[in-house]
Formats: structure tokens, sequence, C-alpha cells
């Protein structure tokens, strides 16, 4: 099951483009995935005492709470729109956020104006740390996925307005 969740969180990074919408059949299959990552996490963190080892450090190194930051821009450098600031969507749609404030790999891949939201994952909700993940299978499992890409230090968690504690126009 691991290493499934590995593979679709893989396609994820790998096959979803900075600042490009996604299709919309692609994002609901997606966020029907997260959704049911996420409560496998929710239904494993409540029954530590009766889950095996393995998957207690499945949990461990996919839950994130912290600070995260994303960027709105244009993918392609010929859209007419990137003279406009994007401004966000709040909803439970699960997204890609960067754990590093200053993310440089990220903005050289968007045109145009960008828009960056800073968020506060508080501990009662989390999101999924795709460098960590990663860490977990490649070191416990000895395996060789690679899931998390360039320095996007991705994590994933919906724009929910609530922890949203700044936005910046760039």
């Amino acid at each position: 099951m691991i290493y499934e969740i590995a593979y679709a969180m893989s396609q994820w990074s790998g096959n979803t483009y900075v600042g490009k919408e996604k299709d919309k059949e692609l994002e609901r299959v997606y966020q029907s995935f997260f959704e049911s990552v996420y409560s496998l996490i929710i239904i494993f963190d409540k029954n530590k005492d009766k889950t095996m080892f393995l998957e207690n450090k499945f949990v461990d190194s996919i839950k994130y709470h912290g600070k995260v930051y994303r960027y709105l821009g244009y993918g392609d450098s010929i859209d007419k729109r990137k003279k406009y600031y994007i401004k966000p969507i709040y909803n439970d749609i699960y997204v890609s956020w960067s754990k590093n404030e200053d993310n440089h790999y990220l903005e050289s891949k968007l045109y145009g104006k960008i828009t960056k939201l800073y968020c506060d994952i508080p501990n009662d909700q989390y999101g999924l740390d795709y460098e960590r993940f990663q860490d977990f299978i490649n070191n416990s499992l000895k395996e060789e996925f690679y899931i998390s890409r360039g320095c996007e230090t991705e994590v994933i968690f919906p724009t929910i307005e609530e922890y949203i504690y700044d936005i910046k126009y760039m």
C-alpha cells in the first residue's frame, strides 16, 4: 500500500506543473486520493497502539504541521493574463505548497506577476510532506523512490482562508 501511495504522489509531482491549471478530471481523481490518504492517516493515528511499527513510521513521516508557502502565477510565458495577479481561491481542494519561504526554484517556473500565500498549518490539521515521506521510503524500505521534485520541498494541503496569515503580490 505504501508503494502505491508513493507512486501516486510521484505522478502528482512529476506530471502536474507549476503555474498550469489542472484538468478537472485529474483534479477530481487526486482530490479523492489525497482525501483517502488523509483518512488512512487518521485511522492509523487513532489506533497507534494497534498498528505496526512501519505504519506508525509512515504516519510520522508524512504528517506536516507548520508554515508553508504557495506561489501562484502563470506557467506559460505567452499567457496574456500574466500581467495580472492571481487571487487565491479558498476551498478544500488539495494543492501544492512549499516549506521554503524563499523558493527561487518555484519562482523561476512562473512568468509575470506572482502571488505568494503564507499559511500556518495548525496542530489539529496537517499537510502531506513529500520530502519526509520520500526519505522514509528510501531509508526504511531501502527503495529509491523519486517523489519530491527539484527544490520544491512540497507539502500538499488545501487553501483554507483561516490559516492564511499573509499574502504578498510580487
